[in-house]
């Protein structure tokens, strides 16, 4: 054999060496095992599902034997969408569903700036056909999957326009077909009380023009700081504003640093919150950036998590803010993104957990009711709304942020008609109409009580 070929069988011997001195015994397991399933399997799968799967029983071990619940693989598409969840962007029309009841179909309210907006769909449109298939029978989910589509393409409505007493019962009015094209929207993370025709929004209560009133919908974006600092702005150039509530019900958390920014508009110095890692800890602070000085509300309640939980209780340990509502979630833990190379995906990780300034751990993990965990409403401020309640006010809460104008009131007294007129069972299976707390035109009990708590000067 030439010495040369001798040389080269040599280095390639030493390389596999070295290679297989760097992975462990059970990593070359995991790939023959992988490579034998390839090619003994009756039904052979592919080797990117073989990979999906191992990264998924990965993080699944996590959950099942370590308690973390929030670990996990997201392939290009699934990490793609949640993005964009967290980014409040989407792809679509621009439309909001509102059910007509009964099985009536659907009203459509077009978002500020939508492309549905461009394309002429007005303001309480009743949704009769899409791409000519009759859609009055199905539901708002049902409504909204047909809607669905890949961003720059079409889809045909046919719309009913109401009349000028916007009676949903006539089935009269003018029809129209609109041409829609679908494009990619970031949609706000704030919103006011109401939204006016020209898209604007309106950041005071329409019964207490003297308190601001901010909810964060959906997220905490990277955006989220900077949006509720222009809406900051404009509460404080009127002096007759003397308070605002900071709605974080239903908010599902979202990006550290947007909590801390959020923080550090209400906090001038002092510990907004601690990370503690596996090895080390974090502690971070405000930076003398707050452009509020005025007493603050916060609403949370048990679907309020995450980045909502470090802003409630950075502004409660602080004394900036009263908290009320019901106790939050309880997640505190912080999920870093792992991303994968040739854009496989990636691991979303639970690196590490967050104190409040109070040092308290807000996590649930597997404590019991009767433990601390989570941000619990400041004392005499806790309460709780049943199951049917709650589910009315989450609907007025989110008519008020899509149907501007005359539009509006005359949806909630659709809302609240129709409630009314309903019947809910009792614990002795007799029925009665179900009593519909709060004042008009919220119908909210818990934002009754933060507008009494600003009231008294707290």
């Amino acid at each position: 054999m030439p010495l040369s070929n001798l040389r080269g069988m040599m280095i390639v011997v030493m390389v596999s060496l070295i290679c297989v001195s760097r992975t462990t015994i059970r990593e070359q397991v995991l790939l023959n095992t992988s490579r034998r399933i390839q090619q003994t399997a009756f039904v052979k799968p592919s080797e990117q599902d073989l990979f999906e799967g191992a990264l998924e029983g990965m993080t699944a071990k996590l959950r099942s034997k370590y308690g973390d619940q929030y670990s996990a693989f997201e392939n290009a598409a699934q990490q793609q969408k949640n993005r964009d969840n967290i980014d409040n962007r989407l792809v679509g029309l621009g439309v909001s569903l509102v059910p007509l009841g009964d099985s009536d179909g659907v009203q459509l309210f077009p978002l500020p700036d939508s492309p549905a907006l461009k394309a002429g769909v007005q303001y309480g449109d009743v949704l009769l056909k899409i791409e000519g298939d009759d859609v009055t029978a199905l539901s708002p989910s049902e409504v909204s999957k047909k809607l669905e589509g890949q961003v720059d393409t079409n889809v045909t409505l046919l719309v009913r326009r109401m009349n000028e007493d916007y009676d949903t019962d006539n089935e009269t009015g003018e029809e129209a077909e609109v041409i829609v094209t679908r494009a990619r929207m970031h949609l706000p993370s704030v919103l006011g009380d109401r939204l006016h025709r020209d898209g604007s929004r309106c950041y005071t209560l329409e019964t207490a023009s003297d308190i601001g009133y901010l909810s964060v919908n959906k997220t905490f974006s990277d955006s989220t700081p900077s949006e509720i600092a222009a809406a900051l702005d404009e509460l404080n150039k009127s002096q007759d504003v003397r308070g605002v509530i900071l709605d974080l019900r239903g908010n599902p958390g979202g990006y550290l640093t947007a909590a801390v920014g959020v923080c550090g508009l209400f906090l001038n110095e002092g510990t907004i919150v601690t990370t503690k890692q596996r090895h080390y800890s974090d502690t971070i602070s405000a930076k003398g950036t707050a452009i509020w000085d005025k007493p603050v509300v916060v609403l949370i309640d048990s679907m309020s998590a995450s980045a909502a939980e470090i802003v409630a209780a950075c502004l409660q340990d602080h004394g900036i803010a009263v908290v009320v509502g019901t106790r939050s979630y309880g997640k505190g833990t912080v999920q870093e993104m792992v991303k994968l190379p040739l854009n496989m995906g990636s691991i979303r990780l639970t690196k590490s957990e967050y104190f409040r300034p109070s040092e308290k751990n807000i996590n649930r993990g597997n404590k019991h009711d009767d433990d601390e965990w989570g941000v619990m409403p400041n004392d005499g401020y806790t309460l709780e709304l049943s199951e049917r309640q709650a589910a009315v006010t989450v609907r007025v809460r989110n008519l008020r942020a899509i149907i501007p104008g005359e539009e509006l009131a005359r949806q909630i007294d659709r809302l609240v008609a129709q409630v009314k007129a309903g019947e809910t069972e009792t614990p002795d299976d007799a029925k009665k109409p179900f009593v519909l707390e709060g004042t008009a035109p919220y119908y909210d009990p818990q934002l009754d009580l933060a507008v009494k708590c600003l009231s008294n000067d707290h």
